[in-house]
């Protein structure tokens, strides 16, 4: 799982991820930060029983509130001959309301199949 400015595929269909972080440096604290994108690689896809996968993602606080509330379930479809698969989520207005340690989370079947920590910095200007 990785955090980054922005995902795409090049022309033969490999994905590039541009500006890979772990770390967000605010100011101001709470503030918004305009835009990212989580990036998750996924295996054994087609191991699994039906034709999607439905997926939940959490980002929480360094005191475990849920960052973004209101976050959508991710559909990944699943096919017979292919066992990988990516899934790309763009956000955009966080807010932050501290600074520390959030934890994002990827749930299937309420089962954590992925995390990753982003750390949230509060800098002097």
């Amino acid at each position: 799982m990785f955090f980054c400015d922005h995902f795409s595929f090049d022309k033969n269909n490999k994905p590039n991820l541009l500006g890979i972080f772990k770390n967000i440096n605010l100011v101001n604290i709470p503030s918004k930060y305009l835009k990212f994108v989580v990036v998750v690689f996924l295996d054994n896809l087609n191991t699994l029983p039906g034709k999607e996968l439905i997926l939940k993602a959490k980002l929480l606080s360094p005191k475990g509130a849920d960052v973004i509330p209101k976050m959508p379930n991710m559909v990944l479809p699943v096919e017979v001959d292919k066992s990988e698969g990516i899934i790309t989520l763009e956000l955009g207005n966080v807010e932050f309301k501290e600074h520390g340690q959030h934890l994002f989370q990827l749930t299937w079947n309420s089962k954590i199949i992925g995390e990753a920590i982003l750390v949230v910095n509060k800098v002097s200007n």
